[in-house]
């Protein structure tokens, strides 16, 4: 039932991954002069290599850390991170990375 709950997040979240990609994927499309399509189908190929490994990663790290650490310490980090997004989001913090 997980992986059905997993499959279906995945699905729901295509559009925003075509709209992120697509400025990748029409920059690969228009620099290359002959057979575009391989390496557009390298790059897709290697992003999914890297979505599996992180993913792996992560499932064998929440399997080996559930039981060995106290829930309230995660609760205590996901209100880190909610206030932290919440900052964020609301313009306080910014990064050189994504000015605003």
């Amino acid at each position: 039932m997980i992986f059905i709950e997993g499959l279906t997040l995945g699905f729901t979240n295509n559009l925003f991954c075509a709209a992120t990609c697509a400025p990748a994927i029409l920059a690969v499309f228009l620099v290359q002069q002959e057979k575009p399509l391989v390496p557009a189908v390298k790059f897709m190929a290697g992003r999914l290599a890297a979505y599996l490994l992180f993913g792996a990663l992560s499932g064998a790290a929440g399997v080996y850390f559930e039981g060995r650490i106290n829930p309230r310490i995660f609760s205590v980090f996901i209100i880190i991170l909610s206030l932290f997004l919440l900052v964020f989001a609301a313009g306080i913090f910014e990064t050189k990375f994504c000015p605003s």
